[in-house]
């Protein structure tokens, strides 16, 4: 009697891993679920979050990757360009240039030093 319940317990499981494992059993269930998830989405969602949740979404990706590449490049200030200087007030020098001359000057030494070696 053990040997007939072991294989019929036996047979039970493979006809439950054979129906539960196929594609047309778990078919209705998910149109059955997609169907009451589409009824709780038009009763309990307003439909402007399709417009809005979206754009917030973009913007906020927007400001993340603006932190992103300032963070990548180490840019730590805002600066401003100006179409033209106020009244009575001349363009302020490109500060730059003087760490390019300090470059050059450094480059220059550094090649002096290694030609009298």
């Amino acid at each position: 009697m053990s040997a007939s319940l072991k294989e019929s317990i036996v047979e039970l499981f493979t006809v439950m891993k054979a129906s539960v494992t196929s594609f047309w059993f778990w078919l209705p269930i998910l149109y059955a679920a997609g169907v009451f998830i589409d009824l709780w989405l038009m009763i309990n969602v307003h439909p402007l979050i399709g417009v809005i949740l979206p754009a917030v979404l973009i913007i906020y990706a927007i400001c993340l990757e603006e932190k992103r590449v300032k963070l990548r490049y180490g840019i730590k200030d805002k600066k401003y360009l100006k179409a033209f200087h106020a009244f009575g007030q001349f363009p302020e020098p490109d500060r730059r240039l003087g760490l390019i001359e300090e470059l050059a000057e450094y480059a220059k030494r550094k090649k002096e030093k290694s030609k009298s070696e």
